[in-house]
């Protein structure tokens, strides 16, 4: 179901803030902040667990390094919605990482991983895999880049990267009512806790909403300065 909701954004010079504000953008990190204070209207803060702030972002060791998000109803995703989460990422290594993980008390949720020197991929698990979208031509040592993933609860799932789709919509998507439960940024799922990021992020955005195109380019293009592009 795409939502009709017009995203506008707002960038505060002074304080080097930017992000989307509105109804559909439930967090917003500035992890270049020094904070992973939540900056949409919703106060959905992040807890950083060994992750070292620098200039450009946190600095996941993919070892035991992550970011806990409380549960909270503005978090949930309700059958029949949509929800999408953006990431500026600088990968250390092309190895297996998981990136993020958004689940109800089940252990069923969303995922968004890299599989491999070339593939990342976004999975929709409820006991099987009703969805798992894939893109193969992924170079995770390409530096600084914005992946997003991204579900239309009528079309299925998709992966851009830089603002680009680079897939098509695909998947059967079922939400089972909430999964604002256990709530991770740089960490697997149920049973992957042990697989996690090895990277820099920069700044994470979610929203209750699936982005137009030229939303997607605006979000690339009004913060990819920060990042040397």
């Amino acid at each position: 179901m795409r939502s009709s909701h017009k995203v506008h954004f707002m960038f505060d010079e002074s304080a080097g803030i930017y992000y989307p504000v509105g109804a559909d953008c439930v967090l917003y990190h500035a992890y270049w902040d020094g904070t992973a204070i939540d900056h949409s209207s919703y106060g959905n803060d992040g807890t950083v667990f060994g992750a070292i702030f620098g200039a450009l972002g946190l600095t996941f060791d993919g070892n035991d390094d992550y970011i806990s998000i409380p549960a909270d109803s503005s978090l949930n995703w309700e059958a029949g919605g949509d929800y999408s989460r953006f990431y500026w990422v600088n990968f250390h290594v092309n190895t297996v990482q998981r990136i993020d993980s958004l689940l109800d008390s089940d252990g069923h949720g969303l995922y968004g991983t890299v599989e491999s020197a070339v593939q990342i991929q976004t999975a929709f698990y409820n006991g099987a895999y009703p969805y798992t979208q894939v893109y193969n031509g992924f170079n995770p040592l390409g530096g600084w880049q914005l992946i997003g993933f991204e579900v239309d609860s009528d079309v299925g799932a998709a992966i851009s990267i830089n603002g680009v789709l680079v897939t098509g919509w695909a998947g059967v998507i079922s939400a089972e009512g909430s999964i604002a439960f256990r709530m991770r940024i740089g960490e697997g799922g149920s049973g992957w806790e042990t697989v996690r990021i090895h990277a820099d992020i920069g700044d994470a955005h979610w929203f209750k909403s699936i982005l137009t195109n030229a939303q997607r380019m605006t979000l690339y293009n009004a913060t990819k300065a920060r990042y040397g592009l």
